[in-house]
């Protein structure tokens, strides 16, 4: 809790049926955060991925309705290693999430807090 990151392993096989492991770390300064991932299964991968929030901490109401918005926004980068041609990709390692993760939701963005 002291530096506000988090680092999650899977392994196994993955949504396109790509074998094989992924490391993802998690850096937070505030509402904003820094990813780096490591994937290893048909081809080694890095990226480099941020999220920044996209609406206020507080929710807008009105009478007859409510106006609610994304609480992040996540963008990332990918590129291959140890291969001497850089090919496109897609999909590797794929992790696929419901919209309303119990870790997002319930756990803080998936903070870890020293309370």
């Amino acid at each position: 809790p002291d530096y506000n990151a988090d680092v999650t392993v899977y392994g196994g096989r993955f949504f396109a049926e790509d074998q094989g492991f992924r490391v993802d770390s998690r850096f937070w300064f505030g509402d904003y955060a820094i990813t780096l991932s490591y994937k290893d299964t048909d081809a080694q991968f890095v990226s480099l991925g941020w999220t920044i929030p996209l609406t206020p901490t507080r929710d807008a109401n009105f009478r007859y309705g409510q106006i609610k918005g994304d609480a992040d926004w996540n963008y990332s980068v990918q590129t291959r290693v140890n291969e001497d041609r850089n090919e496109v990709s897609f999909g590797g390692a794929q992790v696929l999430e419901s919209a309303h993760p119990i870790r997002d939701v319930y756990l803080n963005e998936r903070r870890v807090t020293g309370q």
